[in-house]
């Protein structure tokens, strides 16, 4: 990512950058370009900073003493397509400012506390206005939402205390709690009808009293429509209604009758708690199921087993049901909510049926008692999570089913002794098995590209794997090496330094990455105390752009600083690094037009067997084996167009002097 400052101006987007020529150097998946000052006129306005992606641009900042913006569309040649979160928070001198067409999101409390802001004016390219984007803008008198727009998100306009007119489009389908709480606007809305619908949504209703009924066109009921509001006894929905959100009559105290219609087929968690309906349901049956959505079990004990007629079991449905021992979910069921069994200490055992094809977000975190599970083959996919906490779980079986796994999905199960990832499986998410505090066995297939930061921490897997060799490497993939000291030079069979994988390694003091290298990952060499030198001979490979990716430490102002010197070709990835965030610079020559050495695979100068190695696993699996375009080249050995095992085969011959040319 480039995070740069740009001037925002009328005339044109004004560029600060260094006064060099135009070029571009790849880091990450990024492309940087270079271009001169004197390219940019400086006019007028204020500094914004903004983050390059390499195909748009976001805006990051505004300086706060900015009292007028023009945003450009472009920068560096790139649409400005986003202004993201915080970016203007509290710029309250700000009065006025122009987005262009080419905005398609406002991100989480962009403008957020904009008190001087009088009016403002969105483009019809936005889509999705995000939760705050507008709060407190105090000044704010009238609003226009275009036609583009379809969901407006919770509190996004919130405590504009000015805002009398508001005009929303049919296009708007979703809107979220308080998106317009305490303006002017809504309060005559109530003033006109205590059931305030905006597009057949129903987003308040908190002063009604008595029996309510919901008139025929709304849809959807909005996340804490009703919450709170004592005075209502009772309540119709109307067969138009399909949704209702979370806590939409949560805390209705005299609630005591819902009709509901067959036609709500989604309701939100705790839609109905702390209501005399839904406290007489419970009693009824401590499985709360409505229209087929079992919506709540956390007055549950003991071995549970959940009817027929169920078809999906709600978020945070049996959440923190300690005294849930066992529960049966019969083939009915096709979805089980995020956080369903969230904290159930005392389940040891639970069925999942063939007919569920996901396990949401920590669906079973923090059953502390469940030994073992069964991943039915059914199931694609294992949310963030999942299984986080599950101290007592021993033994589980990834069906060949399961294609991604989410983020800690298994940490600090610390009684999990060992794991079979399926060939299914591409990629190990972050901190995927930490704490696993007796996992000493994992099998990980060659299908699995991508390792993400500490996946493996403070597992005794990992910690035999660094006593054999510091520089622990899967797959071609460095994933540790926190324990190196002194001088290292890493194996030319790496093609990635994974994320954080030498972060905190005070005994590090220079290190050699090979051509072979393409990748350096986020944090990868983060706060290396003892690091001197860097060399990096590939001058394509893709470095993380951030400040930390290579640093010493911590300066007294919480500035990060690396003291000793990157090494690489002049015009490197490698030197555009380097002189982005001012560290020390070394050339070790001029980038040279290769010259072609049949047999060197791996363009390290030599022909060894270690070609031969590497021929072949390209040839198995050419996505996870990559070739330079010069290593494809070398590699074509027997006179036969295209690269096969015999090019392997003849390498290895001439490696081992059976032949003395190709």
């Amino acid at each position: 990512m480039n995070i740069k400052k740009v001037i925002a101006c009328i005339a044109a987007c004004c560029i600060t950058a260094a006064a060099v020529q135009m070029n571009t150097i790849k880091i990450m998946d990024y492309t940087l370009e270079t271009i001169a000052a004197d390219d940019y006129s400086e006019e007028i306005g204020e500094q914004l900073e903004y983050i390059n992606y390499g195909d748009h641009i976001e805006i990051l900042y505004c300086d706060k003493s900015a009292t007028e913006i023009v945003i450009p569309a472009e920068i560096e040649r790139l649409p400005v397509t986003i202004i993201g979160n915080y970016a203007f928070e509290n710029c309250s001198s700000l009065e006025s400012i122009t987005i262009p067409d080419s905005v398609t999101s406002i991100r989480y409390g962009a403008f957020k506390g904009c008190s001087g802001l009088e009016s403002i004016t969105i483009p019809d390219s936005v889509t999705y206005i995000s939760d705050e984007a507008f709060r407190e803008c105090s000044s704010l008198t009238s609003i226009t939402i275009p036609d583009s727009v379809t969901s407006i998100g919770e509190y996004a306009f919130e405590n504009c205390y000015s805002l009398t007119s508001i005009t929303i489009p049919d296009s708007v389908t979703s809107i979220g709690n308080g998106a317009f709480g305490d303006t002017p606007w809504f309060e005559a809305k109530r003033k006109e009808n205590p059931l305030v619908a905006v597009n057949n949504i129903l987003i308040d209703g908190s002063t009604c009293e008595g029996d309510v009924v919901i008139p025929d066109g709304v849809t959807s009921i909005g996340k804490n429509a009703f919450d709170g509001c004592s005075g209502l006894t009772s309540v119709t929905i109307p067969d138009s209604v399909i949704n209702i959100g979370n806590y939409a009559f949560c805390g209705c105290s005299g609630l005591t009758l819902i009709t509901l219609p067959d036609s709500v087929t989604s309701i939100g968690y705790y839609a109905f708690s702390g209501t005399p309906w839904f406290e007489a349901k419970q009693k009824e049956n401590p499985l709360v199921v409505v229209n087929n959505i079992l919506i709540d079990g956390r007055t549950c004990e003991g071995d549970v087993i959940i009817p027929d007629n169920v078809s999906s079991i709600n978020n945070r449905a049996f959440y923190d049901c300690s005294t849930l021992t066992s529960i049966t979910i019969p083939n009915s069921v096709t979805s089980i909510g995020d956080f369903a069994f969230d904290d159930c200490s005392g389940l040891t055992e639970i069925i999942i049926p063939d007919s569920v094809t996901n396990i949401g977000n920590y669906v079973f975190s923090f059953c502390s008692s469940l030994p073992s599970i069964t991943i039915p083959n059914s199931v694609t996919s294992i949310g963030e999570f999942a299984f986080s906490g599950c101290s007592g779980l021993e033994a589980i079986t990834i069906p060949d089913s399961v294609t991604s796994i989410g983020n800690d999905a298994f940490s600090e199960c610390s009684s999990l002794e060992s794991i079979i990832i399926p060939d299914s499986v591409t990629s190990i998410e972050f901190f995927l098995f930490r704490e696993c505090t007796s996992l000493v066995s994992i099998t990980i297939p060659d299908s699995v590209t991508s390792i993400s930061g500490y996946a493996f921490y403070n597992t005794p897997w990992l910690e035999a794997r660094q006593k054999e060799n510091p520089l622990v490497i899967v797959n071609n993939i460095l994933i540790d090496g926190t324990t190196c000291e002194g001088d290292i030079v890493i194996p030319d069979n790496v093609t990635s330094i994974g994320e954080f994988a030498f972060s905190g390694c005070s005994g590090l003091k220079s290190i050699k990455i090979p051509n072979s290298v393409t990748n350096i990952g986020n944090d990868a060499f983060y706060i290396c105390s003892s690091l001197e030198s860097i060399t990096i001979l590939n001058p394509d490979c893709e470095i993380y752009d951030n400040l930390r990716t290579i640093c010493n430490g911590y300066d007294d102002y919480w500035n990060a600083y690396f003291n000793g010197t990157i090494y690489g070709y002049s015009n490197s990835t490698a030197q555009v690094y380097a002189e982005k965030y001012g560290y020390n610079f070394e050339s070790i020559g001029e980038i040279e037009n290769p010259e072609t050495l049949l047999g060197d695979a791996n363009c390290d100068g030599e022909v060894s067997v270690a070609d031969a190695t590497l021929v072949l696993q390209y040839c198995g699996n050419k996505d996870k084996y990559k070739l330079s375009e010069q290593g494809i080249i070398n590699a074509d050995v027997d006179g036969t167009a295209g690269i096969s095992a015999v090019d392997a085969l003849r390498i290895q011959q001439y490696d081992a002097g059976i032949i003395e040319s190709f």
